[in-house]
């Protein structure tokens, strides 16, 4: 007899993130007659995606020999005893004459 099993899972996972920055600048400088003001700006975004498979899977196998032997039970002693006087009783009774 052989007996096998199997078993497999998959498992699946994603993830998303997405981040953003921004930034503002002025700068003034005063020197004597002239005046310089820069204004500016910087942003930054981004977004990232990941996933992840995973699969899994195993498997078993067994080998087994079995040997059946069959055979009659000998009757209980109780049930002996009642064939036995059953058996007594249909047994033809012979008269005299």
């Amino acid at each position: 007899m052989e007996v096998s099993s199997s078993t497999s899972t998959d498992n699946e996972k994603s993830s998303e993130q997405e981040t953003a920055a921004k930034a503002d600048i002025t700068a003034k400088y005063n020197a004597g007659l002239f005046s310089v003001e820069v204004h500016g700006s910087v942003s930054h975004s981004s977004k990232s995606t990941s996933k992840q498979k995973e699969h899994y899977e195993a498997s078993n196998k067994a080998k087994y020999e079995v040997d059946v032997h069959a055979g009659q039970l000998p009757l209980p002693t109780g049930v002996t005893t009642i064939i036995n006087a059953f058996t007594k009783n249909i047994d033809p009774i012979i008269e005299k004459e």
